[in-house]
């Protein structure tokens, strides 16, 4: 009995060490399929900028504003994209999101904490976010 008690245990604090291991899932990131966003779009009535000073090794904080006078809708989701020759590629990581619905008032900006949860490789990426149908992109570069 002794000896399963340990065994479990054993097993028990692997697991926990495997889990706890940030640095392993921060090391690398892959863009390997081409992005399914077509129609990224520059809009009038709202835009989405990454806040000056924000960018981090695996999070930024992103600002999306309202510069109409009715209420629009969005959501937790964003897609992760790197550019390459030109073309831009979809993150391979599988990304979770609450799928509550947020209202933007008229006239306001909503700062949009977000975290990819790796570092990025030298280059040049977008974030990609639906707001009222249409597809918002915040351009950067990690040097």
């Amino acid at each position: 009995m002794k000896k399963l008690c340990v065994l479990l245990a054993l097993c028990v604090c692997a697991f926990l060490f495997a889990a706890c291991d940030t640095d392993a899932s921060k090391s690398s990131a892959t863009f390997s399929k081409e992005s399914p966003y077509t129609d990224v779009c520059e809009s009038e009535d709202v835009t989405l900028s990454l806040k000056e000073g924000s960018l981090e090794e695996t999070r930024a904080v992103l600002l999306l504003e309202n510069h109409t006078q009715k209420q629009m809708g969005y959501s937790h989701a964003f897609a992760l994209e790197q550019q390459r020759d030109g073309v831009w590629y979809s993150f391979d990581r599988d990304m979770e999101f609450d799928a509550l619905g947020i209202i933007l008032e008229p006239q306001e900006t909503a700062e949009l904490p977000i975290d990819w949860g790796v570092k990025l490789p030298k280059g040049s990426y977008r974030i990609v976010k639906s707001v009222e149908g249409k597809d918002l992109a915040a351009e950067f570069t990690v040097d």
